[in-house]
């Protein structure tokens, strides 16, 4: 799944399973991200107004550009435990 607009919920992001592709500043929303599973790909200038949270054995790819693209910016707190790419 690919989010290429600016998202404003406030919910939080849970990502299991499967393929979650950031392509806007804000895609994943206003919220806490915790990934327990699958593999979530930065594909601009993520910010993330909450905590981050990636379990051992998951995936988290930055893929590096122009203007800042495959940055992760965390406002919060970040927990990185699995592999990064």
């Amino acid at each position: 799944l690919t989010l290429t607009g600016n998202n404003s919920w406030t919910g939080g992001t849970v990502l299991k399973a499967g393929s979650l592709i950031a392509a806007s500043n804000s895609a994943l929303g206003k919220g806490d991200v915790y990934q327990s599973g699958g593999l979530l790909a930065v594909n601009s200038a993520l910010s993330l107004a909450g905590k981050y949270t990636q379990l051992s054995g998951r995936t988290l790819q930055l893929q590096l550009g122009a203007s800042g693209q495959g940055r992760l910016n965390v406002a919060g707190q970040a927990t990185l435990q699995g592999d990064l790419l």
